[in-house]
């Protein structure tokens, strides 16, 4: 896995520069071109096409970890509410509906708000993709707490289900169901990975004709009297008083 990984990495590496000069390419012809000029229907498909190559790319240096991300402070109700106002648009053309139910009080972690929204961006369209064949349906997000100290994230569909069989292939890389050119079969990885990187755990649970739910557990972030330890108390000292009279 970590061959794997230092190939897919060097892989893009070496593709991802002639790819963004592609695009600066297809997008000064489009600058260049009048607006209704039949050439510029090519260049935005090349600059379309362009885009999603370099997003696969960044799937590739994400799952073989040679990007970093900033942990800092964050609420993860935020960025629950934040990812559903951005899938919402996009779900209602397939006929889903987005349920968030958020948990009365913010879940403080350590972690990257980017890398947590793309999580949950991907597991949402996946469960409009799995709906989209059904007339549509309702993806529940809700969020809450487990055991006092362990921040729970839920992403339930109403769609079709996964069969067993595939269930314990879904987090493989480069592992899909989906027709050619629709996914890479990184997107349950590359999230796998942010969760591990988070040090929380992502599982899935589902039933053929009911529906699929992942479930996302990251602990909170620790208070901070406790991130850092208090200073050892000061040793006590016993002076001598010696009377020289």
């Amino acid at each position: 896995m970590s061959a794997l990984g230092q190939l897919g990495a060097g892989i893009a590496h070496e593709v991802k520069n002639p790819l963004t000069s592609i695009r600066g390419y297809a997008q000064m012809g489009q600058r260049k071109l009048p607006h209704d000029h039949p050439l510029n229907e090519y260049s935005r498909t090349i600059e379309k096409e362009t885009d999603r190559s370099l997003e696969i790319l960044k799937n590739l240096l994400r799952f073989s970890r040679q990007e970093t991300a900033e942990m800092t402070l964050i609420d993860l109700n935020a960025v629950v509410a934040d990812t559903v106002k951005l899938v919402s648009h996009q779900l209602m053309m397939k006929e889903v509906r987005v349920d968030p139910r958020l948990w009365t009080q913010a879940l403080h972690i350590n972690g990257n708000a980017n890398q947590m929204e793309q999580v949950l961006l991907n597991l949402c369209i996946n469960a409009g993709d799995a709906m989209e064949g059904k007339g549509g349906g309702t993806i529940t997000v809700t969020t809450d707490v487990v055991n006092g100290n362990v921040a729970r994230i839920r992403v339930a569909d109403t769609g079709s289900g996964i069969p067993p069989e595939i269930v314990k292939k879904i987090f493989d890389p480069f592992f899909t169901t989906k027709p050619v050119g629709k996914g890479t079969g990184l997107g349950l990885s590359v999230s796998y990975g942010i969760v591990k990187d988070h040090k929380g755990e992502i599982g899935v649970e589902s039933k053929v004709g009911e529906g699929t739910t992942f479930t996302i557990r990251i602990p909170f972030a620790a208070p901070a009297a406790e991130a850092a330890p208090a200073a050892a108390p000061a040793r006590e000292r016993r002076v001598r008083v010696i009377n020289l009279r």
